[in-house]
């Protein structure tokens, strides 16, 4: 989860994603080896991968800390991290930049609590609360909650994709949006959810 930024939904796509844009961000194949991204220290299963209690504890920090390589240390090469208002991250540099430069330039003082995770090593599944104190221009100094819940698809022991349903009127009002910027908001959302293809069967009653 991240907050409601300045580009929310707007300009926060890795463009990585089926926008059909060319991704900037460099994704070496060598970039683990050489130490850019190196794997996340944590407790291990009996496959190695990372165990998922510990992994959403890993995740939950790095973001809080601001550390965009430590986060991007947890997913795959090609990992995808998928954001409610800031769009589709597809890379480690792109995750990195996503922590670095959009969460940490909108927001401070964050908290991010994972309750009750779950996994099976293909998928986990955690519901949690989430905090900042924005930055955002207008809104500046409020501290926002947000309650939500994830799904992460795994392979190998690291994230393949990571995503996200949250509560977000709550948040919005609480940032104090204009009933004209939120109604704007939905509307997308809305016009997005029904374009998927998974959605379609629920389209014809």
């Amino acid at each position: 989860m991240r907050h409601v930024g300045q580009e929310a939904g707007k300009t926060g796509r890795g463009k990585g994603d089926k926008s059909g844009h060319q991704n900037p961000f460099n994704h070496s194949k060598t970039a683990r080896a050489a130490g850019k991204f190196p794997p996340a220290a944590g407790p291990r299963t009996e496959s190695g991968g990372m165990d998922f209690k510990g992994m959403v504890k890993e995740f939950a920090a790095a973001v809080e800390a601001g550390d965009g390589t430590r986060l991007a240390g947890l997913f795959s090469e090609e990992g995808i991290y998928h954001d409610t208002f800031y769009g589709e991250f597809k890379g480690r540099d792109a995750i990195r930049m996503m922590v670095e430069e959009r969460f940490h330039r909108d927001g401070e003082r964050y908290r991010w609590e994972f309750r009750d995770p779950v996994g099976d090593g293909a998928f986990g599944y955690a519901r949690w609360f989430f905090s900042y104190t924005s930055k955002v221009a207008g809104a500046e100094g409020k501290r926002v909650v947000f309650e939500g819940f994830s799904c992460f698809e795994l392979e190998g022991g690291e994230i393949r994709h990571y995503g996200e349903a949250i509560n977000v009127g709550v948040g919005l009002v609480q940032m104090d949006f204009a009933p004209a910027r939120m109604d704007k908001l939905f509307r997308r959302w809305a016009t997005e959810l029904k374009a998927r293809p998974q959605v379609a069967p629920h389209l014809t009653g």
